[in-house]
């Protein structure tokens, strides 16, 4: 396997990252990830901000209810 290519992968997701992070900051906005097989989604620091939630993760029931 190509280490180099990992890096720069890695490298990549950062920089992707830290594009999202600075745009959510600047327009007050957030993000969220489904992950489908387990129902579970993950937020961003200013969707719990917005919606008054704490927890990193949470189930769709969690959200909805």
């Amino acid at each position: 396997m190509d280490i180099q290519k990992i890096k720069q992968t890695e490298q990549a997701l950062i920089k992707h990252q830290t594009i999202l992070k600075t745009a959510e900051d600047l327009f007050d906005t957030g993000s969220f990830e489904l992950d489908i097989p387990t129902g579970k989604l993950t937020f961003s620091d200013g969707w719990l901000r917005i919606h008054g939630f704490t927890k990193k993760t949470l189930s769709v029931e969690e959200v909805w209810n």
